[in-house]
């Protein structure tokens, strides 16, 4: 998928169109799970990290700016927490 496509994605999120939460997450889930199996290797924090990146990333979506790298932008902050655990 090209970023750009994503990008509209994430604008009908910031819309108000919750649903779209579903095709951001399915579309970003693998590399949200390699950030941070790169620092965890146990699967059940592994989840819960990846729940917290999500929750984290949706409550700072605003400050994601359209048209750059969304999936380096959500991998940085899967990668921070893992860091952090």
């Amino acid at each position: 998928m090209k970023n750009n496509d994503l990008d509209i994605h994430i604008q009908r999120y910031l819309d108000g169109d919750s649903y779209e939460f579903d095709y951001i997450y399915e579309e970003t889930k693998k590399y949200v799970y390699l950030s941070i199996y790169t620092y965890i290797k146990n699967q059940m924090i592994i989840e819960d990290l990846m729940q917290d990146t999500y929750m984290k990333a949706l409550d700072n979506l605003e400050s994601y700016k359209i048209g750059t790298n969304f999936y380096a932008w959500i991998s940085i902050i899967a990668r921070n927490l893992a860091i952090n655990c």
